[in-house]
């Protein structure tokens, strides 16, 4: 993915299924990478919603819990939630089935602006 003049390319997998557990494999929010997660709900009443926050060695750093409202969608910036992050994985588990994906976006060279879609895998 490439973007550039200020007029960054996405792209993202889209979902047919939702999950009560699920796995971003790679998440760094600091100076140079800004991560977002987007979370969907299409279940008739709210989630209840935790997110661990794993370092590079798997050990959980910390966990926040969001509450999803029903046909509803929350984004979550990662660095608001967790502080500086350079690596490590967000484990997502839900009272209901949702759907996920996280944002990458390259914040150091707004010359060569980027984003960039990643898949949250089923655990």
């Amino acid at each position: 993915v490439a973007g550039n003049n200020g007029e960054p390319m996405m792209d993202i997998d889209l979902k047919s299924s939702t999950a009560t557990s699920l796995l971003a494999p790679h998440v760094a929010a600091n100076d140079q990478w800004a991560s977002t997660l987007m979370i969907c709900n299409p279940n008739s009443s709210a989630a209840s919603v935790s997110i661990t926050l794993s370092n590079n060695d798997g050990e959980a750093v910390a966990t926040k819990t969001p509450s999803i409202p029903a046909m509803g969608s929350v984004q979550l910036d990662v660095k608001t939630l967790f502080g500086e992050v350079t690596g490590g994985a967000l484990k997502i588990n839900s009272t209901q089935g949702v759907t996920a994906f996280l944002l990458y976006d390259e914040t150091r060279d707004s010359a060569l602006h980027w984003t960039a879609g990643l898949s949250v895998i089923e655990q």
